[in-house]
């Protein structure tokens, strides 16, 4: 069980980035999600308490002051601490841009944890988001700048723990391979996964051959 504020959009305004729904969740010990799969982004923050993440074989422990990314259609779990359970918020969202939004951040298929030090920051955008429920135009306008806001102080503070031998082609490998075992059934082309990673499909093409 949990004890959650919850704010769902059911029609977006706006195409390349959007909203789609958010909240805040104090946890019960245990209390978990999945295994499950979005259609849409979602990224939480962990205000505080512990608990894991866990995506195919990998699993995050994870902490105050850390935040996890959920992939569309990736099929995941996360589960609160026995012992300290985690309270957390989150923010779910989509569009066309999300992906490169998400890239600005520093956050991939490969690099789905991070850390920041502004949660309470990041907590008060979320409560005032909750505060606007009614679907008017006003509102839209405003929940869409608290949007902007939050990847704003996410970008201001976030801090990833980067791999020495990682150049950037080889993360770009690693994230088309992770996109093929995601979506393989669905009949995926060359043309989805150069979209997927918003890269030209020759260079994508010459990173494979030279990997």
């Amino acid at each position: 069980m949990e004890d959650s504020y919850v704010l769902q959009l059911l029609k977006p305004k706006f195409k390349d980035f959007y909203l789609c729904f958010c909240g805040f969740a104090e946890c019960e010990p245990l209390h978990s999600y999945g295994p499950a799969t979005r259609p849409n982004y979602i990224l939480h923050y962990v205000m505080k308490g512990k608990g894991i993440y866990q995506v195919g074989e990998t699993k995050y422990h994870l902490k105050e002051g850390q935040a996890f990314l959920i992939e569309p259609e990736s099929l995941t779990f996360y589960q609160a601490d026995k012992k300290d359970p985690w309270s957390y918020l989150w923010v779910g969202f989509g569009g066309t841009e999300a992906q490169r939004f998400v890239r600005d951040l520093g956050l991939n298929s490969r690099q789905l944890t991070c850390e920041c030090k502004y949660g309470e920051e990041l907590k008060g955008i979320v409560f005032e988001m909750l505060q606007h429920t009614h679907s008017t135009a006003e509102n839209l306008y405003y929940l869409q700048g608290k949007l902007y806001q939050f990847f704003s102080v996410l970008a201001r503070g976030i801090e990833i723990q980067q791999y020495a031998d990682d150049t950037k082609e080889s993360i770009y490998v690693q994230e088309a391979i992770a996109y093929i075992k995601n979506y393989y059934s669905q009949k995926i082309t060359v043309e989805d996964i150069a979209d997927y990673l918003a890269l030209n499909r020759s260079y994508l093409y010459t990173m494979f051959i030279s990997t």
